[in-house]
C-alpha cells in the first residue's frame, strides 16, 4: 500500500472530506439564522422545531449508549481472549520451540537417510545440558496441517463413512514433551513394530463409532495396517475457533520434518543458541529458522486481540467525549436555573440539596442510556463469541459492572459542576439580570 501525492484518488478523498464537512457544519448555522425569529428564540426553540434542553439531552444520551456499549463489548471479548489463555489446550507449550529439517534436504535424499539425520540431529541435541526434551513429529501440533478424508480404514466401516482426519507422526519422546495424557491403552515404543500402530484421540473413537474394547482392534491409514494401541485424551491442535475434530497418531518416520526442543528453566538463551549450532553443523548453508510455541499460540488469536484493544481504545475515547458532553449540558443548566439556585439557597436549601436537584435528571438520563445500550451489547458479542467453538458466557455481572462503571464516571462530573453552582454566592446571581 503506497500513498502518493500525486494520486488523484487521494486527492479527491480529501477534498470530498472537507467540503462535506464544511457544508454540514455549516448548514446549521446558516438555516438558524436565516430563519431567526425572535419571539422563537425567546421560549428556546430552535429551527428543527425542538426545545434546545430536548436535543442536548438526547445527544448526550446517545453519546452513553455507544460509549456503554463499546465498553461492555471490550469486557466481554477480554474475558473470552483471557479465557483462552487459561484454558488447558490438553499439551504443554512452555519453553518449547521448533524448527524443521529443511526441504531441500527432504527433496534431495531417500527416506532412510532422513530418518537417520533427525536421529543424528535429535542425539546431538540431547547432549546438550541446556536441553531437557526433544521430539520429532510430521507438524507443528498447534496448526497440524495435514487433514484428509478417505484415507481411514477399520472394522466395521459403512464403506459411505470417509470421514475427515488429521494424521500426526511422532516419535516416543513426544508425550514427554507435550505432556499429553492417555485415557486408556500405551504410548508408542521405540521398535519397528509400533511403526504400524495408531493411537486415536477421544474425538476420533466417537466419530468413528468404534465399539469396544478399541485397544487391539485393526486399523489402516493409506493401506497402512496395524491396531490401536492407545487412546489419548483430546487435545486442541487448532485454535479455539474450531472445535476438535478427530486425531490419529502414529510413528511413521518417514512423515517426521519437525524437531521441537524444550529447554530446561532459566535455559532457553542457550538452548537456542546450542540449537542453532547443532542445525549449522548438519546444514551449513542454510539459515536458521525457529519459532516459539508461545507466539505461535498469540498469533491465533492476534486479530482477536487487535478487536480488543480498538474496542478498548475506542470506549474509552467515546465515554470521554460523553462526559465532556454531559459536563457541557450541567453547565447550561446551572447556567440558565442561577437564579433559582440563587433564590433556593436564600430559602435554606443546602449545597447538598442543589447538587440532588441539579444531578437526578442527567443521572437519569445515564440510568436510561445504560439500559438501552445493554440489550444491543449482548447481541453485538452473541454474535461474535459465535465464531468460537469454544467460549463464555455472557454474564449479568458484565452489564452490572459496566453500568456502575459508567453510573459513578457520570455522577463525577455532574458533581462537580452541580457543586460549584450550588456553592455560588447567590447574591451576586440575584444582583444581576
Amino acid at each position: 500500500f503506497t500513498l502518493s501525492l500525486n494520486s488523484l484518488a487521494l486527492w479527491e478523498v480529501l477534498l470530498g472530506t472537507l467540503f462535506t464537512t464544511i457544508l454540514l457544519t455549516g448548514i446549521y448555522p446558516a438555516l438558524l439564522l436565516s430563519s431567526f425569529k425572535p419571539l422563537n428564540v425567546l421560549r428556546g426553540v430552535n429551527v428543527l422545531k425542538i426545545k434546545n434542553t430536548t436535543l442536548r439531552k438526547t445527544l448526550v444520551t446517545t453519546q452513553f449508549i455507544i460509549a456503554v456499549a463499546l465498553s461492555i463489548c471490550a469486557l466481554v471479548i477480554l474475558k473470552q481472549l483471557a479465557f483462552i489463555q487459561h484454558s488447558n489446550e490438553g499439551y504443554d507449550r512452555k519453553q518449547i520451540f521448533s524448527f524443521s529439517i529443511p526441504g531441500s534436504f527432504i527433496n534431495t535424499n531417500m527416506v532412510a537417510d532422513k530418518s537417520s539425520m533427525i536421529k543424528l540431529v535429535k542425539n546431538e541435541l540431547l547432549k546438550e545440558t541446556a536441553i531437557e526434551h526433544v521430539t520429532a513429529s510430521t507438524d507443528d501440533i498447534q496448526q497440524i496441517a495435514m487433514s484428509m478424508s478417505g484415507i481411514a480404514d477399520w472394522v466395521g466401516r459403512k464403506k459411505d463413512k470417509n470421514p475427515g482426519i488429521t494424521l500426526l507422526s511422532v516419535d516416543p519422546d513426544f508425550r514427554n514433551i507435550f505432556k499429553l495424557k492417555l485415557k486408556e491403552g500405551r504410548w508408542f515404543m521405540d521398535n519397528a513394530g509400533d511403526q504400524h500402530n495408531y493411537i486415536l484421540s477421544e474425538t476420533t473413537v466417537s466419530q468413528l463409532g468404534l465399539k469396544k474394547p478399541y485397544l487391539g482392534q485393526y486399523f489402516a491409514i493409506m493401506q497402512d495396517t496395524g491396531r490401536i494401541i492407545g487412546i489419548v485424551k483430546d487435545f486442541h491442535f487448532e485454535s479455539f475457533h474450531q472445535k476438535i475434530t478427530a486425531a490419529i497418531l502414529c510413528a511413521r518416520p518417514d512423515m517426521k520434518g519437525t524437531l521441537f526442543i524444550q529447554a530446561n528453566t532459566g535455559k532457553m538463551k542457550t538452548a537456542l543458541a546450542k540449537a542453532e549450532t547443532v542445525f549449522l553443523k548438519f546444514f551449513p548453508q542454510l539459515p536458521f529458522e525457529y519459532k516459539f510455541m508461545d507466539a505461535t499460540f498469540e498469533n491465533m488469536y492476534r486479530a482477536d486481540s487487535k478487536t480488543a484493544t480498538l474496542v478498548s481504545v475506542f470506549s474509552g475515547i467515546a465515554l470521554f467525549i460523553s462526559c465532556l458532553g454531559l459536563f457541557g449540558l450541567v453547565s447550561f443548566t446551572a447556567e440558565q436555573r442561577t437564579k433559582e439556585i440563587g433564590i433556593r439557597k436564600i430559602l435554606g436549601a443546602t449545597v447538598i440539596n442543589l447538587t440532588t436537584l441539579l444531578s437526578k435528571d442527567f443521572v437519569k438520563l445515564v440510568i436510561i442510556a445504560i439500559i438501552i445500550a445493554s440489550p444491543i451489547a449482548w447481541w453485538t458479542m452473541n454474535k461474535w463469541l459465535q465464531a468460537f467453538a469454544y467460549k463464555i458466557n455472557i454474564s449479568w455481572w458484565m452489564f452490572g459492572i459496566t453500568g456502575i462503571a459508567a453510573l459513578f464516571i457520570a455522577l463525577t462530573t455532574v458533581s462537580v459542576q452541580a457543586l460549584k453552582a450550588a456553592m455560588a454566592n447567590p447574591v451576586k446571581s440575584l444582583r444581576t439580570e
